[in-house]
């Protein structure tokens, strides 16, 4: 294993350079510290490792505990299969569109760990960089002011990726004409005559 002095001098020509961009050298710094660490034994190899989407630090770690939580000593593994995960994932999504489109930004953060979370453990990696990048975004607007129209592409975006990680929405019930079928409870006029009929019970 390389000491200190020698890894440091291994990184030198990765991130040195004054007309080196501040992205040209977080990548250098990805790949030379794969490369100088062993984990990858060309510069080629170094960069598809770097490549690979990974889990931003917000996401790293398990959901926040309560203080009764804290003093267990330990923790068993979760133990869920990949199409549990993606159901998981997908159900928390939707807690996580209703929570914005309610105002309710401050609560979206532990959420959208879980989901990014799972999402990593199982979903391809075109889905972990679009779920990486989105949530990240949207995580942004946590506790914050935001206008309507920020919150309506925020759910716009969420509702990409859910529909890219297979989410099925429910088809209308049609009548043979191949119109919607409307619930008596849907029905506007339905539910007025019931309001009025409940209003003229009680007097």
């Amino acid at each position: 294993m390389a000491t200190r002095q020698e890894f440091n001098a291994c990184m030198g020509p990765f991130i040195r350079g004054k007309e080196k961009t501040k992205e040209e050298r977080q990548a250098g710094f990805c790949i030379g510290a794969k490369i100088c660490s062993g984990k990858a034994k060309t510069e080629e190899e170094a960069k598809a490792i770097c490549a690979r989407p990974h889990l931003p630090k917000w996401a790293q770690g398990g959901a926040e505990k309560t203080e009764g939580e804290k003093t267990e000593k330990t923790e068993k593994p979760e133990e869920l299969t990949c199409p549990q995960k993606t159901q998981r994932a997908l159900e928390t999504i939707q807690v996580v569109r209703d929570l914005i489109k309610s105002g309710q930004t401050d609560k979206i953060k532990e959420p959208l760990k879980q989901v990014l979370q799972d999402i990593h453990s199982c979903a391809p990696e075109e889905i972990k960089a679009l779920a990486s990048d989105t949530l990240s975004e949207v995580r942004k607007t946590a506790g914050e002011f935001y206008f309507k129209g920020e919150g309506r592409e925020m759910v716009k975006s969420l509702d990409t990726l859910r529909d890219l990680m297979g989410h099925k929405p429910e088809k209308p019930e049609l009548n043979a004409s191949g119109d919607k079928v409307v619930m008596p409870t849907e029905d506007p006029k339905t539910v007025q005559r019931a309001e009025e009929s409940i209003r003229g019970g009680k007097e």
